[in-house]
């Protein structure tokens, strides 16, 4: 990720589970103010363990406030346009949608 020199940043790289990667970013603004950045990577065929552990992490981390999440999380059943998952209820893609939107 590239952040204007401008800014201070501290980066935290770590796996959350079992190959699915992670980037926090802490980024210094104005003041006192601060912004966190998760930028995560989640490979195709994830374990479903996994899954739950990533998606568990992901409803914490969404409930705070000042902080972005993106990233590649290779859930290709979604249609974004109607955030609808068009696989089983169990499948990661639907679960997903169901812990973060």
């Amino acid at each position: 990720m590239y952040v204007k020199s401008q800014f201070t940043v501290y980066e935290t790289t770590e796996n959350i589970s079992n190959g699915i990667e992670v980037i926090w970013l802490k980024i210094k603004t104005r003041g006192s103010q601060s912004l966190e950045v998760m930028n995560l990577y989640r490979p195709p065929g994830t374990d479903t363990d996994a899954d739950t552990c990533l998606l568990e992490d992901i409803k914490e981390i969404s409930s705070r406030p000042d902080v972005f999440l993106m990233g590649d999380f290779n859930a290709p059943s979604i249609r974004w346009n109607d955030l609808q998952a068009q696989s089983s209820k169990f499948s990661f893609d639907h679960r997903l949608l169901n812990t973060t939107l």
